[in-house]
């Protein structure tokens, strides 16, 4: 499980796209606290950043495949768990 307590200091390539806290929180529907603690659960990648005191930032496409996902479970619990796993796989 990552430690958040000090958001790593990375690189990106030039083609990664890159969001910050506030969209990640916007597109999670969620608050920045609740972004934190789920961070700290594992259930949201590390932050990071571009120099020791920047901004908190997340890769977009790990975001984008947690939601994604969530999308898959949601979709699967109001079928009653009731898809087989290639009818998940076309979801």
């Amino acid at each position: 499980m990552a430690e958040c307590s000090e958001p790593l200091v990375s690189t990106v390539t030039e083609d990664e796209e890159i969001v910050t806290g506030t969209e990640v929180d916007r597109w999670l529907k969620i608050s920045p606290t609740t972004r934190w603690r789920w961070t700290k659960l594992g259930r949201l990648p590390a932050p990071f950043r571009l120099h020791p005191h920047g901004q908190n930032l997340y890769r977009k496409h790990e975001i984008s495949a947690l939601i994604d996902s969530a999308q898959t479970v949601e979709i699967y619990r109001k079928c009653d768990g009731q898809l087989n796993d290639e009818q998940l796989h076309d979801v």
